[in-house]
């Protein structure tokens, strides 16, 4: 994505703004909520919404495939590009509100489908950091750094 474009996600519309603040394009997903949005390095735009999906766009705002998942409570929630692939973060906090004690999931995802999952402390944050997946957490100590994959 050019640098003097930048994304905006309100709700549940991703605007896409030039380097003057002016909509370029806007794209809606009612009733759906954004709740992460990145860039890979072909300039595909992925999003993560309420009701686990997952969608893609081209840079143009027009919709290239789209992943929900069928049943259950998790929801997508943060998205990073990792490799070939990208990593998204599934939050189980539904589950554990009926007494579940699960963490939530890391998964990878390449070629429009799920590769690999892990499981991921609640309420980290995903990080890259070159080849290495790291879960960061914010505890009373301080911040605790776990290693998800070399």
């Amino acid at each position: 994505m050019s640098p003097d474009r930048l994304l905006v996600p309100v709700g549940d519309t991703l605007y896409l703004l030039d380097s003057r603040n002016r909509v370029v394009w806007d794209y809606r997903l009612e009733p759906e909520i954004i709740r992460d949005v990145m860039v890979d390095p072909k300039g595909d735009i992925y999003i993560t919404a309420s009701e686990a999906l997952i969608l893609v766009l081209n840079s143009s705002g027009k919709e290239i495939w789209r992943k929900g998942m069928s049943t259950g409570s998790g929801h997508y929630t943060q998205i990073k590009s990792y490799g070939d692939g990208f990593l998204v973060v599934v939050d189980l906090k539904a589950y554990r509100m009926k007494g579940s004690n699960s963490e939530d999931i890391v998964e990878f995802w390449k070629d429009r489908k799920q590769q690999w999952s892990k499981p991921f402390p609640r309420g980290a944050k995903l990080q890259i950091v070159g080849n290495r997946i790291l879960a960061i957490a914010t505890t009373k100590e301080g911040r605790e750094i776990t290693k998800i994959r070399n």
